[in-house]
C-alpha cells in the first residue's frame, strides 16, 4: 500500500467555508461541568450516545486513559504508554459517499481520483474512497471537525480496558467485521455489522476500508511520553497513519493497536476516514453513560 514519496506533502489550509445555511454545523453549549476521566484498565458501563453534528452521526467519547499499543504485536506497536483523552466526539461510520458528496457539490473538496464508486447510486452509503489524506482533511475541516489522531482512534476502538478489538477479545469473525477471509471482497454500507461496534458505538472500526487519521507515522512511539493528554503524534514526516484494516486484510490487521502507513497524496481503494468533532455535548454525562 505504501510508496516512496516524491516530496515532502505540507497540510492544506483550511478552505474557505461555501456551505449554505442549512449545512452549518451544529453550536453546542460547553457544559459547566466536566466528568471524572475514565482511568486505564476500567471497564466502564458505557452506554452509547449518537447525537448529528454537522449532518454526521457521531457518538460521543468520554474523557479518559488507556494503554496504547501492544507488547504482543508489531515492533511499531511499541512500547505500550499511557495516554489520556479529554472527550470528543467521532463518526459514528466512515464518511460516505453521500456525505463527501455534499462537499463535493459545494465545490469545497475533489472528486475521488476514480469515480467508479462514487457515481455508483448503489454505494452510496458505503465508505467513500479514492479519496487522498490530503482531501478527507479539506472535508473535515469543512464540516467544522478534524481527522481523529492516532490516540483517538484507537482510544474509541479498544476503551479504557484496553481491548484488543472493538467488540472485546473475541476472534474476528465474519459476523464481527468485513475483512479477507470473509466473502464480501469489497466495500459494504457503513451502518454494517452492529455486532462489532466498539464501546462507544462507533462502527467498522475494523475492516471494511483503512482509515486516515492525523498523525505522520512514526516507527516507534519514542516521541510520546508517559501519562500524556491529547497527544498529537510526530511533528513532520513523509506518511500518514492509516488504522482498522480493510476487507482486503487478514485477522491480524483486525487488532486495534495496528497500524499502517501511506502517503497523503495517495488515493486508495481500500482506504476512507472518519471525522471527529472537538464540539462538547449540552449535557455532562457519568461513566454509565447516562446524563446528569
Amino acid at each position: 500500500m505504501t510508496t516512496s514519496p516524491s516530496q515532502t506533502p505540507s497540510d492544506t489550509p483550511a478552505p474557505t467555508d461555501t456551505r449554505i445555511a442549512t449545512d452549518t454545523p451544529t453550536v453546542v453549549p460547553t457544559p459547566d461541568v466536566t466528568p471524572t476521566p475514565i482511568p486505564a484498565g476500567v471497564v466502564p458501563n458505557w452506554i452509547p450516545m449518537v447525537q448529528t453534528i454537522a449532518s454526521l452521526p457521531m457518538v460521543y467519547v468520554p474523557a479518559g486513559c488507556f494503554m496504547m499499543g501492544s507488547e504482543d504485536g508489531e515492533r511499531d506497536e511499541q512500547p505500550v504508554h499511557e495516554v489520556c483523552l479529554s472527550a470528543f466526539w467521532i463518526g459514528q461510520t466512515e464518511v460516505t459517499n453521500d456525505q463527501y458528496r455534499e462537499c463535493v457539490n459545494a465545490s469545497v473538496c475533489r472528486p475521488p481520483s476514480d469515480r467508479t464508486y462514487f457515481d455508483d447510486p448503489a454505494y452510496a452509503d458505503h465508505p467513500v474512497v479514492f479519496v487522498s489524506w490530503e482531501q478527507a482533511k479539506i472535508y473535515a475541516q469543512w464540516i467544522g471537525g478534524s481527522l481523529p489522531t492516532e490516540a483517538q482512534w484507537e482510544y474509541a476502538a479498544r476503551g479504557p480496558a484496553g481491548h484488543m478489538y472493538p467488540w472485546g477479545n473475541a476472534t474476528p469473525a465474519c459476523e464481527l467485521a468485513n475483512y479477507s477471509d470473509c466473502a464480501v471482497r469489497d466495500t459494504v454500507p457503513a451502518h454494517s455489522y452492529p455486532d462489532g461496534a466498539s464501546w462507544i458505538g462507533a462502527l467498522q472500526m475494523e475492516g471494511n476500508v483503512w482509515e486516515g487519521v492525523a498523525d505522520w507515522y512514526d516507527s516507534t512511539y519514542s516521541t510520546l511520553g508517559e501519562d500524556m493528554l491529547d497527544p498529537l503524534g510526530p511533528s513532520d514526516g513523509y506518511y500518514r497513519v492509516l488504522r482498522g484494516g480493510s476487507f482486503l486484510n487478514g485477522e491480524w490487521t483486525m487488532r486495534a493497536s495496528f497500524r499502517n502507513y501511506y502517503f497523503p497524496l495517495n488515493t486508495e481503494r481500500v482506504s476512507g476516514f472518519r471525522v471527529v468533532s472537538p464540539l462538547t455535548p449540552s449535557f455532562v454525562c457519568s461513566q454509565s453513560g447516562q446524563r446528569v
